[in-house]
């Protein structure tokens, strides 16, 4: 079925690509004497194997830095999730490519995401990539991967895989600098310096500071700017060119994220009112450091090493329990990760290839408590609330190692083989320490010993450990049809490792096993229009086998464990296509549907069967247009939309994540040296439901962010 639906398609844009050729020779011929205008080649590097997006048979999207400048409202890394089909974003924390959220669609976050996100080639930890808490300033691209990346990405890619690249130093004396300003004392203040030391070695210097008292107020404490945060960056680069046209590349950056109050708000939800009753911070740490090592061999083959480590430190102090008390919560964590990547690669005529040796380690020091939390033990019936204190300290450790290598075996001029395997190995160990404490009576001696009981039976210390030894095929084709048209079909494996839950509130833990995935995927790379126009479509089905889902017990949300006892799929497409209508002037738009579907899930604690069930989050449809056109004038501007269809919050609920339509405007002036714009994000000001909540306890909803107009001031020497 799958090879007559891949012939069928094929077909199909043969026959697109022929209708196009005699429209795109008579316009060659009229445009003979002009200046040629044509789609500028975009070279995709986040599989380790430099390919055109003509050959690129996944789907890909890719965003350079000059587009996110170009651009309003691209100032951190969520916000580009937003311009991007099949892409979307679930409030401040997560994320998802093709309906599949990081944490997997019940959010079953076992320290491996189920997208991996890495900037320089340094793995990000979760806590470094919250909203807000990585700027976007001095960026040279953004690839997004969408499906399995298991091959050459390893563990984080099951759903895909992103690479953020930051502006590398130049032998040249250069800079710029950025300040903004708008509403909700929003604004930014950016300076990225190069400077050439030598013949042989050049630095650049980038630090940004953002800063936005939010949108939503409390009353009760703080007012107006309850939900402010702040984000500062500073990075440096230093490279070296070696002999025999080596380089060697250090980078070292930093990143604060302080994070007050919360976003939350209450009843009228578009009011933005926060009802919390003590202060909040969320305060995040990240230094990110990295060194790359790249030497040519001979004409054909290189060598190249990427040396990275991550440290993110994580401190919440926070309202525990909404207005119903005084209930504080503190949570302290350190994560770390450590990579080491040995590449040698093969770009010849008839052969791109990549061979690979990979190592990473990593561990996350969790400690989590509460105070004077009121807990009703019998849930309204006669034994009075009491107050609870309770704390549990978590560590979790892993180490992966793997060999992988990935081929395009060019056959012909037509046929070209796409294969590739991964061996991995991954060793995981989880301990948590948790204790609790009664603070008030209940007045009745029988029920605080029952209590006091019950207490004493979850304290204590458990551990576990698992490991698994995977292997991860990746077999295709592309066929080029001719300069202007290739089509393509992969199929693969992805997975994300197994290890231990650990339930918090039991103090117990338990090993689960890895969850796979098959994705078949074909594809279709366009020009016409004399090389103005690239189109680029996916059409994917993936099979998800032994999926890990987070079962709850009686208990609530921290009476729960991740077990293996899903069976899932999803398909649907991407369309894309980037459009240089003439000099100056550009149109880029991209649609994706998504359908996703449980076909088996049972949580016997409450008694809920899930077949059926879509994927909390899971936006079926999401898209954007966009254009720029910049006069010779001086004159620019620049317009976004972006949308998303409904979604459930999460499963068994009759909640739904509101549909939006964001557009985002930029106008303005630019000289040599400088230039002055005036921008709208969210111009038509749209009301929407990041996420929603069943209880009222700690706020209904989280809402986008309402319009916002500003002025954006952009120096460069």
């Amino acid at each position: 079925m799958l090879i007559r639906f891949a012939t069928t398609f094929t077909s199909l844009a043969l026959a697109t690509s022929a209708a196009y050729a005699n429209d795109t020779t008579e316009q060659s011929n009229q445009d003979a004497s002009r200046t040629k205008v044509i789609v500028e080649e975009v070279i995709v590097t986040g599989q380790k194997v430099e390919r055109s997006q003509m050959d690129t048979v996944t789907s890909v999207s890719v965003i350079s830095g000059e587009a996110i400048d170009d651009a309003t409202g691209l100032d951190d890394f969520y916000d580009i999730l937003e311009r991007m089909p099949n892409v979307a974003r679930n409030g401040s924390f997560d994320f998802s490519i093709r309906g599949i959220s990081g944490n997997g669609p019940t959010n079953a976050n076992n320290g491996a995401s189920t997208i991996g996100v890495f900037l320089d080639n340094s793995t990000l930890t979760a806590r470094s990539l919250q909203a807000g808490a990585l700027s976007t300033w001095d960026v040279e691209s953004v690839e997004v991967l969408r499906g399995p990346q298991s091959t050459t990405s390893g563990r984080n890619s099951l759903a895909g895989a992103i690479y953020i690249n930051t502006r590398d130093p130049e032998f040249n004396y250069d800079g710029k600098a950025r300040a903004s300003y708008g509403e909700y004392n929003t604004y930014q203040v950016a300076i990225a310096q190069n400077v050439a030391v030598t013949d042989f070695m050049a630095f650049r210097l980038t630090a940004d500071r953002q800063h936005t008292d939010n949108f939503v107020e409390n009353k009760t404490i703080d007012g107006n700017d309850w939900d402010r945060e702040s984000n500062t960056l500073v990075r440096g680069k230093l490279l070296f060119t070696l002999p025999g046209d080596g380089d060697l590349l250090f980078t070292a950056s930093n990143s604060k994220f302080e994070d007050y109050g919360d976003d939350g708000v209450i009843n009228n939800v578009e009011d933005r009112v926060n009802i919390f009753n003590t202060p909040t911070t969320w305060f995040t740490d990240v230094n990110n450091y990295s060194i790359e090592y790249t030497q040519p061999l001979t004409d054909v083959l290189s060598f190249s090493s990427n040396t990275g480590y991550v440290e993110s430190t994580f401190d919440r102090d926070s309202d525990a329990d909404g207005q119903a008390g005084e209930a504080n919560l503190k949570q302290d964590s350190i994560e770390d990760n450590f990579s080491q990547e040995f590449l040698l690669n093969v770009q010849a005529d008839n052969l791109r290839a990549v061979i690979g040796l990979w190592y990473a380690n990593g561990a996350l020091d969790d400690s989590y408590s509460t105070r004077d939390s009121l807990v009703d033990a019998d849930e309204g019936g006669p034994i009075p609330a009491v107050l609870l204190d309770f704390s549990n300290e978590s560590r979790e450790n892993y180490e992966n190692a793997a060999l992988f290598m990935d081929f395009d075996i060019v056959l012909s001029d037509y046929f070209t083989l796409l294969t590739g395997l991964r061996a991995d190995y991954e060793r995981r160990e989880s301990r948590i320490l948790s204790s609790g404490e009664r603070k008030s009576s209940t007045g009745i001696p029988q029920a605080d010993a029952l209590i006091d009981a019950l207490i004493s039976s979850q304290a204590g210390v458990s551990r576990g450990a698992s490991d698994s030894f995977n292997l991860l095929p990746k077999l295709g084709f592309n066929l080029t049809w001719n300069d202007d048209l290739t089509t393509g079909f992969v199929v693969q494996r992805g997975y994300r490792p197994g290890g231990v839950s650990l339930n918090v509130l039991r103090s117990q833990a338990h090993e689960y096993d890895a969850e796979f995935t098959t994705n078949y995927e074909l594809s279709m790379r366009a020009e016409f229009w004399d090389d103005r126009v690239l189109l680029t479509t996916n059409i994917f089905y993936t099979d998800w086998q032994n999926q890990q889902v987070n079962v709850e017990g009686e208990g609530g949300r921290f009476d729960s464990m991740i077990v293996n006892a899903g069976k899932s799929h999803l398909y649907g497409f991407e369309l894309a296509s980037n459009i240089f209508l003439m000099d100056g002037w550009t149109l880029d738009a991209g649609i994706g549907f998504t359908k996703t579907r449980f076909d088996e899930f049972e949580e016997p604690s409450v008694g809920a069967d899930y077949a059926g069930d879509e994927f909390p989050a899971a936006r079926k449809w999401t898209g954007n247009i966009g254009t720029t056109y910049r006069d010779p004038s001086g004159f620019f501007v620049s317009a976004n939309t972006s949308f998303g269809s409904t979604a459930a919050p999460r499963l068994g609920t009759d909640l739904t994540l509101d549909s939006y339509t964001l557009v985002n405007v930029k106008t303005g002036y630019e000289a040599k040296h400088w230039a002055a714009y005036l921008y709208a994000n969210n111009l038509l000001d749209d009301v929407y439901a990041l996420e929603r909540y069943e209880t009222s306890q700690f706020g209904d909803a989280v809402l986008g962010a309402p319009r916002v107009v500003g002025l954006v001031t952009e120096f460069n020497w």
